[in-house]
Formats: structure tokens, C-alpha cells, sequence
């Protein structure tokens, strides 16, 4: 079960509010704290394809200019015991 830690841009258009709202109502994505145009976030998944899609998906939302992969934690077992850390931000 991947786990992302994010940094999601806003494009600070007025389309940026309406994704924020967006993204609250997806069960995969928490949302953190927002500094200015800038959104820390969560996104759960259940297999790493899954995640990969979720991430471009994000990056196509009205409202969004990037998203920065922070890290990404594979819990293989679903216990949350182990996990792995990726480096660099995906592209």
C-alpha cells in the first residue's frame, strides 16, 4: 500500500479554491497545511499503479501547477511496519 507525502502548487487562479474542495471529498487524499499556494498532503493507495494514476491525476486538475513527491512508504503487509523512502520528487 503506497503512501505519498506531497507538496501540491496551486496555480493561484480562482479555480485553485474549487480543487482544494475537490480534493477533500477524495477518500485517497488528506489534506495538511497550505501556505500561501502551497498544500501539503497525503495520498493513500492501494497498489502502485494506482498511485502513479493518482499523481497524474492530480498534476491535470484545473487549479493545480504541480505536485512534488516528497516520499513515498510501500507497506507491503498493510501493518505499517515497514516502509521504504523514494528520493527527488517524481516528474
Amino acid at each position: 500500500m503506497p503512501i505519498s507525502g506531497l507538496r501540491i502548487i496551486l496555480n493561484g487562479d480562482h479555480r485553485a479554491r474549487g480543487v482544494l474542495d475537490t480534493l477533500t471529498l477524495d477518500d485517497r487524499v488528506e489534506l495538511g497545511v497550505q501556505r500561501g499556494r502551497h498544500v501539503a498532503a497525503v495520498l493513500e493507495t492501494r497498489t502502485p499503479g494506482e498511485n502513479k494514476e493518482a499523481w497524474r491525476w492530480l498534476n491535470e486538475l484545473p487549479g493545480i501547477e504541480h505536485v512534488d513527491v516528497v516520499f513515498v512508504a510501500v507497506d507491503e503487509d498493510g501493518s505499517g511496519e515497514e516502509a521504504s523512502e523514494s528520493e527527488g520528487a517524481a516528474s
